[in-house]
């Protein structure tokens, strides 16, 4: 079978799984991160003990060259690309493992931002932003090169992004309005996307957390007006995904938008079904919409109703990454069933909530994320036999 063909979409089976993108980073990865760099990296636990972080202050007085740092990270994700695919997986990710956090490799890639202001760790736009470099190349020239089959990347939002790494105090002397940072970004981002697509990249995810915090109202004070918050998150979006379809002419390739309730620490980031945002959310041009549903606070499937996907599938969150319960596959197989009153099997994808390694100061075990996956996968099995004609 060529290459081509295995990351053909139309190889796969009835009923597609597929990771969210993030996978645990195992504490050597991160310690390894740091001594090339000291800059902030997410995942790390909220305390160590104080021989552990002299351990650390010590290898970080001697940092590892970048090969040092790549050679170890390329041996990592084989082994969670290995991990994945034992799993039963159909569509992988390298874990983002090579990332500091998921919107700071953003940052780092363009010039304009001023690292570490915010919080100790954070970055904010100082100056105007100016991609020169493919940011993520790395990552997907691994994947490409590596990686046997189909599997997706993921880039944040220029919503989700002006959020994080925009400031009155610091960015509105050049970016006077968070929307006038936003105008720059979708550009950025569009071109980052098509570079990536054009190399090879089967599938980017564009993820957004920021859009379901918007139906908390414990939340809410964070942003402006809801109508016009929808309408700018919703409406750059669309902005960025024209861009791409109007330079890619790859035959194949799919773009995804993944929303989720921001969790750490094992916890809830907002609670509010998707009724309120849901018809904004199903005009941006996406191939798939992944959406939140093993926990209560994500609300019921009946918010789907009358919905019209046309060609377009959802990506359905059956997998809680929060609990470090790994529940019955067959309870999750009836559980999920009812979702068939809205939607026909054709159009169903199978996900976990969220990615396994959210920004958080408590994280996943790796072993639990495989049995999660494994999860996943059997939860598809039954299905098939179920419901293939």
């Amino acid at each position: 079978m060529s290459e081509n063909s295995l990351r053909s979409f139309n190889t796969l089976p009835l009923f597609p799984t597929a990771v969210v993108g993030s996978l645990p980073r195992p504490l050597w990865v991160l310690d390894a991160l740091q001594m090339y760099s000291k800059e902030y990296v997410a995942n790390r636990r909220e305390s160590q003990p104080d021989w552990e972080m002299n351990i650390l202050n010590r290898q970080q007085a001697n940092p590892i060259s970048k090969a040092d740092l790549n050679e170890t990270l390329n041996r990592g994700i084989d082994y969670v690309l290995s991990m994945q695919k034992m799993a039963g997986v159909d569509i992988v990710s390298d874990g983002e493992w090579r990332r500091r956090s998921f919107t700071e490799v953003i940052c780092a890639g363009l010039s304009g931002f001023e690292p570490d202001i915010l919080n100790g760790f954070v970055s904010i736009v100082t100056s105007k932003i100016e991609r020169k470099n493919m940011i993520l190349e790395d990552e997907a020239l691994f994947l490409l090169r590596n990686c046997n089959g189909l599997f997706k990347m993921a880039l944040p939002t220029p919503f989700l992004l002006s959020h994080r790494h925009w400031s009155q105090k610091h960015s509105a002397s050049v970016y006077p309005r968070r929307e006038d940072f936003i105008d720059d970004l979708i550009p950025i981002i569009a071109q980052e996307a098509v570079d990536l697509i054009r190399l090879g990249v089967p599938y980017i995810q564009f993820d957004d957390p920021g859009l379901c915090l918007l139906v908390d109202k414990n939340y809410q004070s964070q942003f402006g007006d809801f109508y016009e918050e929808l309408d700018v998150a919703t409406s750059s979006l669309n902005g960025v995904i024209s861009l791409i379809r109007e330079k890619c002419d790859q035959p194949e390739f799919r773009l995804g938008l993944h929303l989720c309730r921001a969790h750490r620490k094992r916890g809830i980031g907002g609670v509010g079904d998707y009724s309120s945002i849901l018809d904004e959310v199903l005009q941006i041009d996406v191939d798939q919409y992944l959406l939140e549903f093993s926990v209560a606070e994500a609300g019921k499937y009946d918010v789907l109703e009358g919905i019209n996907l046309g060609g377009k599938t959802i990506g359905l969150g059956i997998i809680d990454v929060r609990t470090e319960e790994v529940r019955d596959p067959e309870i999750i197989f009836r559980n999920c069933e009812r979702i068939f009153e809205f939607i026909e099997p054709t159009q169903l994808w199978l996900n976990p909530d969220c990615g396994f390694a959210p920004g958080s100061t408590n994280p996943i075990p790796l072993t639990e994320c495989y049995r999660k996956l494994k999860c996943l996968s059997e939860v598809a099995l039954m299905m098939r036999e179920e419901y293939s004609p």
